[in-house]
Formats: C-alpha cells, structure tokens, sequence
C-alpha cells in the first residue's frame, strides 16, 4: 500500500485487503485539510487590495500578488515613521472620491509652506509693542522690541515713558538705525507725538499714523461750552474747572447711531478744551469713557462726569483731606522745598537767628504727621531743638497750635548737614491756609555751640518763605527753607456731589493713575456715606443708588498719583 504526496493518503494495490479502516482514516485527512483551507480564506478577506490579486502565503499573511507588486497590507500594519520624505505616502481618507486613500508628504508641506510664509510675513514687518525711556528732551530716541526687523511697510507701537519735548526726533529700534519721524510731509513737532504712538517705516522714515493734534489746528472753546475754529492752531482754551460732562442721555426715539453722535459731540467738547500741554492720558479718560456709554447704549440713558484736575474746584473741601493737586495730579499731601544751596545758624546770639522758620500754605485739610529739615551743628551743643507749627498773621508766626512730639539732641548731630524728623499728633491744619513751621533750642543762646539749617538762596517756594527771629520775628523774601511736610498715611479725596437723571444700577470709573509705591483705591455713593468699592476701573459693576446724587471717593498711599478721573452710570 502507498501513499499520496499531499495529504498522506492511503493507495490500496490490487493484492491490499482495503478494509473500512483505511478509507476511514483518508476520510479523516481530507476533512481535517478541507478545515484548515475554510479558516484560511476566511483569514484573506481581511487583507486590503488596492489593484490585482492578493496571494496567500499559507499562514494567512499576503506574499506577492500575480502579475504586479501595487499591493498594500491593511493601515493597522503599517509601522511608526520618525522622519518623512517628500516621497513618502501619508494616509487620508477622501469622502469624494472613492479609492483616493493617501497623499504625498511633499504636497502636505506645500500646503504648510504657504500658511507658515504669511505668519513669517507678518512678524517680519515688525508689528509689536516697544518701549522708549529716553529723556524728553533728548531728540534721538532709543526704543527696544525682541524681535524686530526694520523693512519697509514695517508697523510698531511705541510707548514713551516721557513725553517728546524735543525738535525733530528720530527713533531707533533695536539698534537698527535712527529713523526721522514724520507726518503730513515733514518731521514732526514736539506737540503731536503721542505717548502711545504708532509708527511705520516707510524705507527713509518713520511716518506717525496717530498724531496727537490734527492737521488742521486745535479746536478752542467759547466759554459756554461751544467750540470753534482754531486760530492759526496755537490759540488753546482748556476747559472750566467748574464744568462737567453730564446729562448726554439716548434720546427716547432716536436710533443708537444717532446717540452716538450726541455722546461724541458732547465729549468732543471735553477733548476740544483740553490744553495742549495736558498730557495725553488724560484724552485716554475721556475716549475709555466714550466707549463704555457706547457699549451701554442699547441698555438705557448714561450719565457721566470727568475731572482732569487741572485745580481742586470740583472736589467737596469740607470732607477732602491730606491730599493735595499740583502739576495735573492728584497726590498725597507732601509738601516741600527741596533746593538746598545755603545755610542759616540759629541759636547764637539772642538778637540775630535766635529761631528760624518757614511759612507754607495747604490746599486741602491736613492732618501734619512729620517735619523734616536738615540741620547740623557748630561747636559741640547739648541742648534739644524742637518743632513747632504757628499759625500765622501779617507773614509772620502768630499762635502757637501745635509742638513736636519727639526733640533732637545736639549731642546726635554732626558738623556735616543731614536730614532729621519731628513727629506729630493731631496736628490738623484748615485747607487754603498759610502756617509757619519753626525751629528753636531749648538752652540759652551759646555763639560757640549752635545750630545750622539748610536752605536756598533764591526765592523757590511760592507758598511761603523763610523766617528769622531776631527779638521779634522777620520774613526773609530772598530765602526759602529746605523742609518736607507730610499729612496723614492716607489721603482722601472726596468730589462734590453731582446729580443723576435717574438711580443707577451700574456705574463704572475710569482712571488715569500711577500706584508709585502706593495704592489708590475709588468709591462711589448715592450719600456720601455708604460708599460702594470700585472693583475694578474701566469695567462697569453693578450698584444700588436710589437717590439722584452721586459722590466719588478716592483713597492714596505713599507715592500713588492720579492724572484724571472719569465716573458714570446707568
């Protein structure tokens, strides 16, 4: 008997006794080997053609096709890719057109390329926020942004720390060469370069797209309110300081566009009446506030109110304290005279400087916490020297209001000029009121062992002058003392009242400030006594004012400073 060369299978010869176990036992192979060939074209159908005929390697996997090589086992066999090349396919499944599976890397980089070249493209003109620190009276400025290339067309913000005051400037960004400054055809002057500008390279020059002044001259106001032409653009009228913007509510019939226009004429006003030497964060004020009434608009009537702070008429005297306006700001009181190019001695001889002083006027209420001069010594004096604060009558010191708390020893000054401090408690001064602060030792006069205080030779502080007790006191017009006078911790400024058209639900306030070291924190009330804190400036929040008036609140520490202040509501 012999068997197949496939499947084993049992061949009876002719002399072979072919009983039922031998065909039993081919019947078993060839049911065992028609199994395994089901399960193996079962396998097949998972593989993924793309083109011709797949071939099975007999342990379901694909070998190579008849007639061609284009065949593709299924996605989920593929292996990771560390690197692509231009060549290389990528699989995508396109939804329009049946079959199209896969693409080529190079066209997905072309794709990239051009998205990426317009992002390049845009950095590379320069578009960025710099800052310039050069002195104001420094006509080549100096500015730095990370990243910046000068080409043609290349747009930049520039924030000035201070203010161009020179003639002609020229800007420098990234050491990438001074460039003029220009607008309308010719290098700018010193009045119409904001401090946020913004500035394009044209190839030669940077022209300014935000000049602070239009072309055709400064508006000037009439006095009632009303502006007209500018004459021959130097004729400048800043606005009363009695005068608010108020009541420039949406007219009930009239569409948002054209309430608009009415708030912008109206604070148009505001801006017209602005002295050109204001500085431009105080227009900031006013556009931040135009903006939020536009936002509110659709929501109800507005009123609003500004105070640049040009002078104090508009704050409530009666309740603002230990804080004083000078300069556009609101600040701290701290009064001084800080030029110190003299000396005066006191305490030698009864009849010549046995006491100095000086006279200062308040602006707001005061509540004095400390003095400071300086002083030093001739000879070697023990006695104490003590502060005093006068009130004062014909220049001169008259009754005596308040003493130091604490006295400074001869023993612990030098020959050399130093600063030293005298302490007071309590020590509250009316608002708008010339007083005179004064020195004195507490032993007899001694001509070999006396005192020296530090003072200018010129007339510097307009708010009083410097003093000299010689058997009766005497004011010295030519001489001012060196002296710091500081109110309270805090100071509190309050506005008078002002009048709603209706109760608020919302108010906001927008400020012009500089924290310094400090703090500044707003408060709005509908009495002036329940004061509601301002979150957050520039951003509207909710209040409950029942009653038409509205007071304005303002706390300062330290340093801080406030430039010009916007309220208003709804």
């Amino acid at each position: 008997m012999t068997n197949t060369t496939n499947y084993n299978l049992k061949k009876p010869d002719i002399s072979d006794y072919a009983g039922p176990g031998a065909f039993n036992d081919n019947a078993d192979i060839i049911d065992s080997k028609l199994k395994e060939h089901s399960d193996a074209l079962a396998g097949a159908q998972a593989k993924v053609m793309v083109s011709g005929l797949l071939k099975g390697d007999g342990a379901g996997g694909v070998s190579a096709a008849d007639g061609g090589t284009d065949y593709q086992a299924p996605t989920n066999s593929l292996t990771a890719e560390t690197a692509l090349d231009d060549a290389d396919y990528v699989p995508f499944y396109d939804t329009s057109a049946t079959g199209h599976r896969k693409t080529l890397w190079s066209n997905i980089k072309s794709v990239l390329k051009t998205y990426f070249d317009t992002v390049y493209t845009i950095v590379k003109l320069g578009f960025g926020y710099a800052t310039c620190s050069t002195a104001a009276a420094t006509a080549a400025k100096v500015a730095t942004l990370s990243g910046f290339v000068l080409n043609t067309g290349s747009v930049v913000g520039v924030y000035f720390t201070y203010r161009n005051t020179a003639s002609s400037p020229t800007m420098n960004i990234n050491s990438t060469g001074a460039k003029s400054i220009y607008y309308n055809g010719a290098a700018v002057t010193t009045a119409i370069i904001p401090k946020h500008a913004l500035l394009q390279y044209t190839g030669s020059y940077f022209y300014l797209l935000n000049p602070e002044i239009a072309a055709s001259g400064i508006l000037k106001g009439d006095g009632a309110g009303n502006v007209s032409a500018a004459a021959a653009g130097t004729d400048y009228a800043r606005l009363p300081a009695t005068e608010v913007i108020t009541g420039y509510s949406k007219p009930a019939s009239a569409s948002a566009l054209a309430a608009t226009d009415t708030i912008n004429a109206a604070l148009g006003k505001l801006e017209a009446g602005m002295s050109d030497s204001l500085a431009l964060a105080q227009k900031d004020l006013v556009n931040i506030l135009r903006l939020k009434l536009q936002q509110t608009l659709s929501a109800s009537d507005i009123d609003a109110w500004a105070d640049l702070l040009t002078d104090d008429t508009l704050l409530n005297s009666a309740n603002t304290a230990d804080v004083i306006i000078g300069s556009g700001n609101l600040s701290r009181a701290i009064y001084s005279q800080l030029v110190e190019n003299y000396q005066m001695d006191f305490g030698a001889s009864a009849s010549n400087h046995f006491m100095v002083g000086q006279t200062f006027t308040t602006g707001a209420i005061m509540h004095v916490s400390s003095v400071k001069v300086k002083l030093s010594k001739t000879g070697s004096p023990t006695d104490n020297i003590t502060a005093k604060i006068y009130s004062v009558s014909s220049g001169v010191p008259s009754t005596l209001l308040y003493t130091s708390t604490n006295s400074i020893s001869g023993s612990t000054l030098t020959t050399s000029f130093a600063e030293y401090e005298f302490l007071f408690s309590s020590a509250t001064l009316a608002a708008n009121t010339v007083y005179a602060i004064t020195l004195s030792r507490s032993s007899s006069v001694n001509a070999s062992n006396y005192y020296n205080v530090r003072d200018s030779s010129s007339d510097v502080y307009s708010g009083g002058t410097f003093l000299v007790y010689n058997s009766a006191w005497t004011a010295i017009s030519g001489n001012d003392m060196y002296f710091i006078i500081t109110g309270a911790t805090a100071g509190t400024a309050i506005w008078s009242a002002v009048t709603a058209t209706e109760a608020l639900t919302y108010a906001a306030v927008c400020a012009d400030q500089n924290n310094g070291t400090g703090s500044v924190a707003w408060y709005l009330s509908d009495d002036g006594t329940n004061w509601t804190a301002i979150s957050a400036l520039d951003e509207m929040q909710t209040v409950s004012f029942d009653a038409a008036l509205v007071y304005l609140k303002c706390v300062l520490t330290a340093d801080a400073k406030v430039s010009g202040v916007a309220w208003g509501g709804y």
